[in-house]
């Protein structure tokens, strides 16, 4: 009697497909391998941990603001997921702007004759200014809008950039810096709110007085084109300077050190005799009945330390 084969191990029992695996082809069965669905959702991770660019903050209706009322430009925005798509087809464009070029027998040196005839043709300026006449309709760009642009017309024209292209791409660019513009006046919309009520905080019932005295003394000191400068003048950050606290809190403190009486008497060429004035009124006023329960005591007590502040600066 022959040996019996030995007994073949079964194999553990496979975990279970993912859902909409298709079935193991049977033996012979020429049909393609399984393919494995991936779980919806699911972001790879290579993604899921890149930084974002600085576009991703963009507002919903970014597609309107740069369409405007045009709403075939605003069907072809709608086909793009995201601000970055707008770029992407810029460089697309040249591409296929710089292919079509070549296959077109323009050579790889062409001579001015040839390389005019071939802007003719195909709708490209005579100059990188010419881009600025055959913008889109309504479109008209400030003389700094048009200084900034220039280098670009250069390179527009450098790589033959058809006119219709060019002023897409400028619509385009414009609308991107319409954005960030607004983006910047909400920020600083916040950080004004948010610096009011850090100081009225900080300085209580003094809050609006302070202001006013540091507001006198840069008006006082500054010719109004400095004043303009120094009023819209941002921080590294890009916060604007008097939106913050620490700034604000500082300017004030500077006006009363370089005025002591600037909140108990009316600005004059004679500050000394201002608050001589006030005193003697105030002494007046000390025999009054209800005068220690009023808020006499303490404008006095600062009117005399004032003058000695005054005093002391001028030994």
């Amino acid at each position: 009697m022959a040996d019996e084969a030995p007994a073949v191990e079964t194999p553990a029992e496979a975990p279970a497909p993912v859902e909409n695996q298709t079935p193991a082809p049977e033996s012979g069965d020429s049909s393609p391998a399984p393919v494995v669905t991936p779980v919806q959702g699911e972001i790879p991770a290579a993604e899921a941990n890149s930084d974002a660019p600085w576009y991703s903050g963009a507002p919903d209706d970014w597609r309107e603001q740069i369409a405007g009322e045009d709403e075939s430009r605003l069907n072809q925005l709608k086909r793009m997921t995201e601000p970055g798509q707008v770029f992407k087809s810029f460089f697309e464009a040249q591409d296929t702007i710089r292919n079509r070029t070549e296959s077109a027998g323009l050579p790889a040196d062409p001579t001015p004759e040839q390389l005019t005839e071939y802007r003719a043709q195909h709708g490209i300026p005579e100059t990188p200014a010419d881009y600025i006449s055959s913008l889109n309709e309504g479109l008209i760009l400030s003389d700094q809008e048009a200084e900034n642009l220039a280098p670009v017309f250069t390179a527009m024209h450098e790589n033959n950039l058809p006119a219709n292209v060019a002023a897409d791409l400028v619509d385009t660019y414009l609308g991107v810096q319409d954005i960030e513009a607004q983006r910047r006046v909400d920020q600083d919309n916040l950080d004004a709110t948010e610096a009011t009520r850090a100081m009225k905080e900080h300085w209580g019932g003094d809050f609006e007085q302070n202001k006013n005295i540091m507001v006198s003394m840069l008006q006082e000191h500054l010719p109004g084109e400095s004043m303009e400068g120094l009023m819209g003048a941002r921080m590294p950050n890009g916060k604007a300077i008097f939106n913050d606290p620490g700034v604000m809190a500082a300017f004030a403190q500077i006006a009363r050190t370089l005025n002591p009486a600037a909140t108990l008497v009316p600005s004059g060429d004679n500050p000394l005799a201002s608050l001589d004035s006030t005193i003697k009124e105030l002494e007046a006023k000390m025999q009054e009945p209800g005068w220690h329960t009023s808020d006499g005591p303490q404008k006095y007590l600062e009117a005399v330390q004032a003058k000695e502040a005054l005093e002391s600066r001028q030994r």
